[in-house]
């Protein structure tokens, strides 16, 4: 990480006697000033060489040119210190996280005060967990947010039971969020209060008696290969909705994540196949998705020249999202299907295009080769899971044909 420091006289009108000296650090788009506790004169100061000019000056705390020189230099030595430790912990540090380990350095305070420590620890999580998906540091922080927004002065010791219950209720009832999204952000604060523990922040983790509902789904939706082909070929006059279905088709035609997917370049084509390392599964052992392309993918591919080598321009996962329920409902791709109603689970019937989703280009890969009698092992190589995920028969749907052609074999 690059960082710059600067000490500087703070500019006082009129003011040439004693004055104090500030540290500047400047990183990552970012500054921090502060405060080093040293003064002297105006003439003094040679800003350049970060020195006192005079040989003896006479220095209100009574220190020598050489001590109070040393002193300045230890704080920068302190500052690099601390970014190299960012630096293997792969932190990209916020501005009261630097002045909070800069104290903690100096001996100005021995932890980050409790209220404040919380949600700096939980920003310093995200951080440190190096989240390869762009959805999922957007998720974590988001609840971060919601969670600072419902209880401002929140600390690890008042963290309880209690506290769990009342953010899942007001999840619930205030903000109208599904079970399944209210327990994947419950999920998700245990991971950190567990990351937290496991690192010395915490003591306790109070969904060790709290149980969190498990995750709940229906049958998947996805669009069928023929509506898939009606999609690849509607003509769409807006250019960003032509954007949005070029980029959905392409996902459904080499089935990766839509994170994985606008990381993906041309040096990822080999041999006619796009090869690349999931990242959801990269900490669970190196596997490599070898996808061979078909002429649909290579058309798409071909229509665009990126720099960089990207295949596709970028596109933030919520406006594509937006983009494609608007998008299905403009090409008549509105097929009625049964999902489970987000709060109570009952079924209920809706049109595909108010669901669509980028995920959902995934279920229409998986999908689509399961329907044509593709063995899960070979999908798996293709899709990235890792072999017997559990979360794999979600991306597709066993209906009454393929259990009538199940029960032919046995006739």
């Amino acid at each position: 990480m690059k960082y710059s420091i600067k000490f500087f006289l703070e500019k006082r009108k009129g003011i040439t006697k004693n004055v104090p000296i500030n540290l500047n650090v400047t990183f990552s788009g970012k500054r921090m000033d502060y405060y080093t506790g040293k003064r002297c004169d105006v003439d003094q100061w040679n800003g350049e060489k970060v020195v006192l000019t005079k040989v003896n000056p006479q220095l209100a705390n009574g220190q020598s040119a050489r001590e109070f020189n040393t002193d300045l230099n230890r704080l920068s030595l302190t500052i690099d210190d601390i970014f190299k430790a960012f630096e293997v912990k792969k932190i990209n540090p916020s501005v009261l996280q630097l002045r909070n380990e800069l104290k903690i350095k100096l001996g100005k305070i021995t932890k980050l005060p409790d209220s404040e420590s919380f949600y700096e620890r939980f920003n310093q999580f995200v951080d440190e967990k190096n989240y390869q998906s762009e959805g999922s540091v957007i998720c974590t922080k988001a609840i971060i947010k919601s969670l600072k927004k419902f209880k401002p002065g929140l600390s690890y010791g008042t963290f309880d039971i209690q506290c769990i219950t009342d953010y899942r209720n007001h999840l619930i009832d205030a903000k109208n969020f599904s079970k399944n999204t209210v327990n994947l952000y419950l999920t998700k604060i245990n991971t950190f209060i567990k990351y937290s523990i496991n690192h010395g922040w915490a003591e306790k983790n109070p969904f060790n008696n709290y149980k969190i509902e498990p995750q709940v789904y229906g049958n998947p939706v996805y669009l069928t290969i023929e509506e898939r082909d009606v999609l690849f070929n509607a003509k769409i006059e807006n250019k960003e909705l032509e954007l949005t279905r070029d980029i959905f088709l392409l996902q459904c035609l080499v089935g990766c994540r839509f994170g994985d997917l606008m990381k993906l370049t041309k040096s990822n084509i080999i041999k006619g196949n796009i090869e690349y390392i999931a990242s959801k599964t990269k900490d669970h052992g190196v596997r490599v998705a070898v996808i061979p392309l078909t002429k649909k993918a290579l058309s798409i591919i071909q229509k665009y020249d990126l720099p960089g080598g990207k295949l596709v321009p970028y596109m933030l996962i919520r406006k594509m999202e937006e983009n494609l329920k608007a998008l299905f409902a403009k090409i008549e791709i509105n097929r009625i299907v049964t999902i489970p109603d987000k709060k109570t689970r009952i079924s209920k019937q809706v049109p595909i295009c108010e669901i669509a989703t980028t995920h959902m280009a995934r279920r229409v890969f998986i999908g689509g080769l399961y329907k044509k009698g593709v063995k899960d092992a070979i999908i798996a190589s293709m899709s990235g899971h890792v072999v017997n995920s559990r979360a794999f028969s979600r991306y597709y749907n066993i209906d009454i044909e393929d259990q009538k052609a199940a029960i032919s074999l046995i006739e």
